[in-house]
């Protein structure tokens, strides 16, 4: 029924209003703005403003938007912006992690070449939090300039509590600022117009590094200010303090009594503002100071502002607990030490709890300032109305909040502010909660007050909103909102209840509340009233929804003022006579009609009261114009964005591209994988082993027919297996997460696909739920954890100081995600987040069990299931084979091929010897079926060996009957079948090693004159015996020693005579071949940055003392050895604009320790590329391919001027090869093109992949590029005197020297004295420039330069005594450098000692003084490593008696359990595998050195340890005949540690 609103007086609150545009402005309203037009439209928060003030190409360079910032709100528009508008800088994301920042320092430590005319100006988005991690490295931070300096823009806001509440505390904050350099300028700003202007400021201090901490919690994102721009003033070449007094501001803000005797001083924010408004309105001898700058201290200003009668000061303190000493109070109180009559200084320490109590609770705050001051006002007027909202995100009516207050911000009289929260945990799908303040104009002092102050979500509210409304129903039966309402106000609530159902849907509690405060509820269905009037849906009736809602509120505010005539004039004036072709007289009369009081005459009887939950602010939402929704960082889409792809799947399933393929890829088979798939049908799933046997060995058939599947001998089979159908249904059900929703995700590495699946086919079919998480996912999940232990847990493990626990949840217990999930279960990310995190499954791969050319459209597989116990008692099972061993016929499988090293050898009639164990017989089945075959052809084929090693013949005899029927059709020529268990007891097992031995004499002649190849397949830890025995048939029956026998077993493996495959699906999660290289050191990762600087530096050698490696008959190692990295380079540059710069997971790895076989994955492949670069590692790539070209080109720098005057230090003559050289200069050209030109500016590299920050993160990328230019001059000169047929268009040898000096000057490398290795090449660049300049290349500059330069670094190195570097001696004589040597020293060490000698031998030093100095301390570095040292250790594995036995070596120890490093095998022993040549890192600055396996610092070995040694050496050969010094020590003779 329509009713009247009495009892309700018209003041100018109920003044007449205009309606405007319901909704704030949308991103792309924004980007057509100019910056007038934001400050002065009110829809526009500050906290955009500042976005759009940071994010302008004429502002800064590039903007680092830290996760940590996007995950409060802060962030999204900008990144959307750098995707739709020109003029906006480039955006960059980064995760907070431990040393966060050291990449912004590096930036602006080297500066770059795209800068434009600002220069780097970088600014950098983070929170207080992230900031706190950022801080340690800010303290290196260069010098700024005006073209050189860095802008942080913080957003005051921080998950606080067990329950994240957002809060506005600084604690953490407390702990860094007193480390914070001094070049740092730090600004506060609380409300909207002093962010503004703040922000403004904080890019035209010119002189100066600036933090800009705003109130993101409440003023910066209201919507209801209208500000305006910073004065135009010239702000960069004067102190802080005047460009403060400049802008209208000053240092700190004194309000309140100008004689006062009592001050609260607190940080410019939330409560300074509180504890002002106060004090203005107070007076009585209270003043409160806020602190607009926070450094640089100004201890005058403070004095200044302070009149003579203060005698006491209360400092309001952000600190993370109680006992901590607040860092403002101790800069105020030694400000006011010094005073003529000093005031008491008084702490009060603010803690995060505290904070949420005073933001949480009405009048806390004022209560707590009343007992340092009585008698304070309040400072909000009487005549201030307040109204609530509560909606959720699901109803069409979220919107009429911004609505309502666009309308009441058009008044003149009226000032009215909206801020809008979100609570995303308590209700799904969430609550929005939006409160409007209105007062007239003439109350200024009650503008800025904050909302959260005035208004708080308190839990034991007597009720102070004068109207509020509920957009959506439900939430009255979940939440706890009606408390909100004042006594005797009004209540709107859109529901499609009636007054009856309403009555019975209320919980008893909220039905008492509205009979003991009588409040009046009013109920509308603004649905049914917008259907009767349109039959249009969608759009058009949500819009008449709205307009429905707003005239119901409009009648409800305007009170006795309200009438139907009245009201509808007003919605005439704004929107017209008609609303999406509805009459608005009709839209009017029906929602006059429609609106209906609700009487509650009584309580209702005794019921149990339903528990109802509090609104907490834990997220803010940011809206795009894609309609999507940003929440704490992450994308939302809604349930009606996944049927969209399942209902029109001609519109939304990837294209079908074009073909000439007669079985072309189908775009719905695994769109997420890069490589082709196939789907295959199950025809045969046989188990081999019986069932009681303890091990399911099975054999399975797929026919391929229709498929295209194609795949050669010795292949191998990905499967793309899918979790277990009842652990992925127990997962939804504890997870709480329904099975059949349907949710779209992103595609792994693509930001256009997507899949859409239910939520159980995701995590059955797709996502690696049940997979071994990596390190970074526990420090990803921590952000999503509402428990403080939960979340610090997940930090702890993620963090570097978690190692040993991430080593044992991965290896011991072997954790699965969900398993980290149920441990740490207040981690709960939504559905859609969590399938990113996790990530999708990789397929596994088997060797193909069967020969196409035999078996035609079908592929076999061997396979065991594999499955373990936990130390905990836990069944685990493989993902994999788990699945295949389920299979059922006729099921379909998706597969696809890898390549592998397993194949047959060019010759039919070569000799074949295999080896098996277990499982490993598959690829050799393939064998003999083709081998089966070709005699069936009548072809000739050569002897078979076939070894077979399993525990019992009568239950795991693999493939048996087909075996015996190849030794009886003599396919087989010799079968040794070794069944260890199947001996009599007591007698010694039998292994295949030892039929091996029964035939020594056979497989020794096969191997050395019938070119017979090896073939192993199966565990690894038979290698070494085989290994051994067939070392010894060469020894016994072809006359070899036992080194020679070794190294002919290893010439076999460079003739690929023998195979032994290691990592053999490196590339395949992006549909790559990157299996090859190098492992870096102990482990099994690969990384480019750090192989370029080993190829480079052995590469420079072979040019300057090649010869040393032809007198030593090594040239053809030395081309083997960088053909197997170069070649492995080259695949990691697949084009012109991605370099892979890693294969492996460094956590995984670490937690690895075993053989080269059983390496654990996934082995994921990170990439840079020309939107997401590193500057250093795609120069640093360049430099190598380009030195490395030069060399085969048959370049040289200088001849030899020290040793034997009749041996030239040129590069190896039959090393020569232009075809190769152009190969690698190709590669080098467009690598150095990617790393200046990448459309992502320049970078480190750990900035665009995370992933090698804790393992090769680079400090700068200036000496890169300076390095790489100089080696392509050099080059591209050598190709063009080789007349070679390069196929790229380079620049000149001049123009690349010319860009080498230019960033030589640009980044400051002149100078310097830091240690020369992978990550720092300034160093050699002295000695390059100065090699180039000596013999007169064109435009290599001034020699006499180059020579003072490298001299001076030089001089340091022999005399670190001089402390003008960072260098000193060992009391046993080694260079060490603080830090650098630390994690190795020997390695700086024989750096330096190969730059010295390389110096010299190039005829380039000044005097012959020099020249016996630098020559005599390289020596001695080299003498140290080779046992002239307080230990007598030659610190090269396998050299002396006295080297070390025990390198930190996974694939060298012989071991296979991370917890026994140091026990398996024992270290008396040593090592099972002797890695000769290997050289250690060295001992620890007293010399002392202890042989310790685990001990990574000083045991482990790695690829650049060794680059040095191999240029040394090869000098000495080439200038003198003297022993090396480990000749003279004495074995057995060892000091003690």
């Amino acid at each position: 029924m329509a009713i009247d609103v009495p009892g309700q007086v018209s003041t100018s609150l109920a003044s007449p209003v205009t309606l405007v545009s319901p909704a704030s402005p949308k991103v792309g309203a924004v980007l057509e703005a100019n910056f007038e037009e934001l400050l002065e439209d009110p829809r526009v928060s500050a906290s955009t403003v500042v976005e759009y003030i940071s994010s302008r190409a004429k502002t800064t360079s590039s903007v680092y938007i830290y996760d940590l910032a996007e995950q409060v709100g802060f962030g999204t528009l900008t990144k959307i912006w750098s995707k739709a508008q020109d003029g906006t800088a480039p955006v960059v994301d980064l995760q907070t992690r431990a040393g966060a920042g050291l990449g912004l320092v590096g930036r602006l430590s080297e500066g770059t070449s795209s800068d434009t005319a600002n220069g780097a100006v970088l600014t950098a988005f983070t929170s207080p939090q992230g900031l706190c991690l950022m801080a340690p490295a800010l303290s290196y931070l260069p010098p700024a300039t005006a073209s050189s300096r860095l802008v942080i823009q913080v957003p005051n806001i921080t998950p606080a509590g067990e329950t994240y509440t957002l809060s506005p505390t600084l604690a953490n904050f407390a702990t860094v600022l007193p480390i914070l350099p001094e070049n740092i300028v730090v600004l506060a700003s609380a409300t909207s117009q002093e962010t503004v202007h703040f922000t403004q400021l904080s890019y035209q201090l010119s002189a100066s590094h600036v933090i800009h901490i705003f109130d993101h919690f409440s003023s910066s994102r209201e919507v209801g200010h209208a500000t305006f721009p910073l004065p135009e003033k010239d702000y960069g070449n004067i102190s802080v303090a005047e460009a403060i007094q400049h802008a209208g501001y000053s240092s700190f803000d004194y309000v309140g009594d100008a004689e006062a005797h009592t001050v609260v001083l607190a940080l410019n924010g939330p409560l300074a503002v509180a504890v002002k408004a106060i004090a203005n309105k107070s007076r009585h001898g209270f003043a409160a100071v806020s602190v607009n700058v926070l450094r640089p201290w100004d201890e005058a200003a403070l004095r200044s502002v302070l009149p003579v009668t203060v005698t006491t000061v209360h400092v309001l303190d952000d600190v993370p607990n109680a006992t901590t000493k607040g860092p403002l109070y101790i800069d105020v109180f030694s400000t006011l030490l010094d005073s003529i009559n000093p005031p008491t200084v008084h702490s009060h320490r603010i803690t995060p709890s505290q904070t949420q109590v005073y933001i949480s609770q009405k009048d806390s705050f004022k209560e707590f300032l009343a007992t340092l001051v009585p008698e304070l006002e309040d400072p909000v007027p009487a005549i201030m109305k307040k109204l609530m909202f509560f909606t959720t995100p699901s109803t069409t009516l979220s919107n009429l909040p911004l609505l309502v207050e666009g309308a009441l911000s058009t008044s003149r009289t009226l000032s009215s502010r909206l801020s809008i929260d979100h609570d995303v945990f308590s209700k799904r799908g969430g609550i929005t909660a939006s409160r409007i303040l209105l007062a007239p104009r003439s109350a200024l002092d009650s503008e800025d007050f904050p909302i959260p102050l005035v208004l708080p979500y308190d839990a034991q509210t007597s009720g102070e909103v004068d109207f509020l409304a509920i957009m959506d129903q439900t939430i009255l039966k979940t939440h706890s909102v009606l408390k909100y309402a004042k006594p005797r106000s009004t209540i709107l609530i859109v529901t499609t209840w009636t007054a009856e159902e309403l009555f019975s849907n209320l919980p008893v509690q909220v039905t008492r509340l509205i009979v003991e405060r009588e409040l009046r509820p009013f109920i509308i269905n603004v649905t049914d009233v917008a259907e009767k009037l349109t039959s249009a849906i969608g759009q058009v009736q949500d819009v008449i929804s709205n307009i429905v809602a707003y005239l119901a509120f409009m009648r409800m505010y305007l009170g006795a003022a309200a009438t139907e005539e009245n009201v509808l004039t007003l919605a005439i004036g704004s929107y017209g006579e008609t609303v999406e072709g509805v009459e608005l007289t009709k839209l009017n009369s029906q929602t006059w009609d429609a609106l209906e009081e609700v009487l509650f005459i009584e309580a209702p009887a005794e019921e149990k009261p339903v528990e109802l939950k509090e609104f907490e602010f834990n997220a803010i939402a940011v809206e795009t114009d894609e309609g999507d929704t940003v929440v704490n960082g992450a994308r939302l889409g809604s349930w009606h964005d996944a049927a969209k792809h399942l209902l029109f799947p001609t519109i939304f399933a990837p294209p079908t591209v074009s073909t000439d393929e007669e079985f072309p890829q189908h775009p719905s088979l695994r769109p997420e994988l890069p490589e082709r798939t196939f789907l295959v049908t199950c025809t045969v799933n046989r188990r081999l082993t019986p069932k009681e046997y303890d091990r399911n060995v099975f054999h399975l058939e797929f026919n391929t027919s229709g498929t295209g599947l194609k795949y050669a001998i010795g292949e191998a089979l990905g499967v793309h297996g899918w979790n277990d159908n009842q652990e992925v249904t127990d997962f939804c059900e504890w997870y709480g997460v329904d099975p059949n929703r349907l949710i779209t995700i992103p595609v792994p590495g693509s930001e256009d696909k997507h899949h859409t699946r239910t939520v159980f086919q995701a995590l059955q079919q797709q996502i690696d739920l049940f997979g071994r998480p990596p390190k970074s996912f526990y420090t990803d999940l921590a952000a999503y954890a509402t428990s403080q232990a939960d979340k610090y847990s997940l930090q702890f493990i993620g963090s570097a100081e978690g190692s040993s626990t991430f080593k044992k949840l991965s290896e011991k217990d072997t954790v699965t995600f969900a398993d980290v999930l149920k441990l740490y279960s207040s981690a709960r990310p939504g559905i859609e987040v969590l399938c990113e995190l996790v990530g999708d499954i990789k397929p596994r791969h088997y060797s193909i069990a069967s020969a196409q050319s035999v078996v035609g459209d079908r592929v076999d597989l061997l396979v065991v299931t594999v499955d373990w116990v936990t130390p905990s008692g836990s069944p685990r099972y493989g993902q994999c084979t788990r699945y295949l061993a389920g299979l059922q016929i006729g099921q379909k499988v998706t597969v696809s091929i890898k390549p592998s090293v397993m194949k047959l050898p060019p010759n039919d009639t070569q000799p074949l010897i295999m080896a098996g164990l277990g499982t490993g017989a598959a690829p050799f089945r393939a064998f003999l079926q083709h081998k089966a075959l070709l005699q069936s052809q009548g072809k000739a084929i050569g002897p078979v060996y076939y070894y077979f090693g399993s525990r019992h013949q009568s239950q795991e005899y693999l493939y048996g009957e087909e075996i015996e029927a190849f030794i009886l059709d003599g396919i087989i020529t010799r079968a040794g079948l070794a069944f260890s268990r199947d001996g009599p007891p007591g007698l010694k097992k039998v292994y295949i090693q030892h039929k091996m031995l029964e035939d020594a004499q056979d497989l020794a002649r096969m191997l050395k004159h019938d070119q017979g190849v090896f073939y192993l397949c199966g565990p690894t830890w038979p290698v070494p015996d085989m290994y051994e025995a067939l070392c010894g048939a060469l020894e016994k029956y072809q006359g070899m020693s036992k080194d020679q026998a070794g190294e002919y077993l290893e010439g076999l493996k460079e003739e690929e005579r023998w195979r032994n495959g290691s990592a053999t699906s490196d590339g395949s999660d992006v549909g790559l071949d990157l299996t090859g290289g190098y492992y870096d050191a102990g482990d099994y990762i690969k990384v480019s940055f750090p192989l370029s600087f080993t190829l480079n530096s052995i590469c420079w050698g072979g040019i300057d003392f090649g010869m040393g490696y032809d007198l030593s008959n090594q040239t053809s190692y030395l081309d083997n050895m960088l053909r197997w990295g170069l070649d492995w380079l080259i695949k990691m540059h697949p084009n012109a604009s991605t370099l892979y710069v890693e294969v492996a997971d460094t956590g995984i790895d670490n937690a690895y320790w075993g053989g080269d076989q059983n390496i654990p994955g996934p082995r994921p492949s990170f990439q840079i590329n020309d939107t997401s670069p590193g500057t250093d590692a795609a120069a640093g790539v360049s430099a190598a391919f380009a030195s490395c070209s030069y060399l085969y080109y048959g370049g040289t720098l200088s001849p030899t001027a020290i040793g034997k005057s009749s041996v030239n230090s040129t590069a190896p003559a039959s090393l020569k090869n232009t075809t190769y050289a152009d190969t690698l200069l190709t590669h080098a050209v467009e690598l150095y093109g990617l790393a200046v030109n990448a459309s992502g500016g320049m970078t480190l590299y750990q900035n665009s992949v995370p992933e090698v920050q804790d393992s090769y993160a680079s400090s700068g990328y200036g000496d890169e590029l300076v390095m790489a230019g100089l080696w392509l001059s050099l080059a591209v000169n050598a190709s063009q005197n080789a007349n070679s047929t390069l196929n790229i268009t380079t620049l000149s040898p001049q123009q690349y020297y010319s860009l080498a000096e230019s960033y030589y000057s640009q980044f400051d490398l002149a100078g310097q004295n830091s240690v020369f290795n992978w990550d720092d090449k300034t160093a050699g660049t002295y000695i390059l420039f100065a090699q180039m300049s000596s013999l007169g290349f064109e435009g290599s500059g001034n020699f006499s330069q180059w020579q003072t330069e490298a001299e001076r670094y030089l001089d340091v190195v022999v005399d670190p005594s001089s402390s003008k570097g960072d260098a000193s001696l060992t009391k046993g004589g080694l260079l060490y450098y603080s830090g650098d040597s630390n994690d190795a020293s020997l390695n700086p060490a024989l750096n330096a000692a190969m730059l010295l000698t390389r110096y010299v031998a190039s005829g380039l030093c000044s005097s012959n003084d020099k020249k016996a100095t630098y020559l005599s301390f390289a020596q001695s570095q080299l003498d140290y490593t080779l046992g002239n040292n307080p230990m007598f250790v030659p610190y090269i594995v396998g050299l002396h008696p006295n080297s070390p036995i025990n390198p930190h070596s996974a694939m060298s120890s012989g071991g296979d359990d991370i917890g026994q490093i140091d026990t398996s095998p024992p270290l008396s022993q040593g090592n099972t595998y002797v890695l000769y040549g290997a050289v250690v890192g060295g001992p620890d600055r007293f010399d002392r050195f202890f042989d310790i396996r685990s001990d990574w610092v000083e045991n482990e070995v790695a690829l650049d340890y060794n680059a040095p040694m191999l240029t040394l050496t090869a000098m000495h050969i080439v200038t003198d005949d003297i022993d090396p010094y480990f000749t003279q020590v004495t074995a057995g003779v060892q000091a003690t540690a």
